[in-house]
């Protein structure tokens, strides 16, 4: 005669070592994102280097001090600004940069042509054409950052803030439903009887419900209560699937955490717990 506490499950047994390495699943996946927004960037930063490794070479081929027509001719204008990107801008970078000087007759002007490789293919890639001098006020803003790059910057760190703040509740809520179906079990197990067990175990994993601020957190106990067998505690939580920052959460699942114990072959059961 089937135990009050016990209710056969048809389908295959998960066992506990199967659900940690669930657990790691989310953990990989935010690894992953947050190393690609982490190389994002890196990459930002290294363009913008570059960037300013040519403006100084372009300074340096034609200074911006030159009002009056230069007497450098344009092959030195050329070889000094080369000689700034051979010693600062080395590599596959410097490949990618290309000056020229012409001399309009009252000045030296240095254009340099950029080309940057980026790391993830050629949607990535940077182009950009540089001229020197300008007037001084022009060049002095031109040596001002960029005001698009706290936005770019801010736009690369928001997934990385998404996630940070999402995922942790994943990993939180498997080892809560881990716990409370180990401690469910033993319970289960080491009770007077079978209606007592579950009792006691229902109670443990409310408890740990009410002490997490988990409302859904429910308990299955499957297996014949008797001396040597075994007995299966089964703990179902619902884990959010996103959490927006300040707006609450998006979509949910469900994880079932798994564990077994083993009555004790010895104990002493009364008649009228005995199956």
């Amino acid at each position: 005669m089937p135990d009050p506490g016990s209710r056969q499950v048809s389908g295959a047994r998960r066992t506990p070592s199967s659900d940690r390495g669930a657990a790691l699943v989310p953990l990989i996946v935010a690894t992953g994102v947050l190393l690609l927004v982490i190389s994002a960037v890196v990459n930002l930063v290294v363009f913008q280097y570059g960037k300013g490794v040519v403006r100084s070479a372009l300074d340096e081929g034609a200074p911006v001090e030159q009002a009056s027509r230069s007497t450098t001719g344009t092959f030195e204008c050329e070889a000094r600004a080369n000689n700034v990107l051979s010693d600062l801008l080395g590599g596959q970078m410097g490949t990618g940069v290309h000056v020229a000087c012409v001399d309009d007759g009252t000045r030296m002007i240095a254009t340099a042509t950029v080309h940057f490789d980026g790391w993830f293919g050629s949607v990535t890639d940077y182009d950009t054409t540089l001229v020197a001098p300008a007037t001084r006020e022009t060049r002095r803003d031109d040596r001002d950052p960029p005001r698009s790059i706290p936005l770019a910057v801010g736009l690369l760190l928001l997934p990385v803030v998404i996630v940070v703040l999402s995922i942790p509740p994943w990993p939180e809520r498997q080892s809560i439903a881990t716990s409370a179906a180990c401690a469910s079990s033993l319970l289960y197990a080491t009770a007077p009887n079978a209606a007592a067990g579950a009792a006691i175990a229902d109670d443990a994993v409310h408890q740990t419900a009410n002490n997490y601020g988990i409302d859904n957190l429910t308990l299955e106990l499957t297996g014949e209560w008797c001396r040597g067998c075994e007995v299966t505690a089964r703990v179902t939580v619902t884990i959010p699937a996103i959490r927006v920052p300040f707006a609450g959460t998006v979509g949910s699942f469900e994880w079932t955490a798994t564990s077994t114990a083993r009555i004790d072959d010895y104990r002493s059961i009364s008649p009228s717990d005995a199956p």
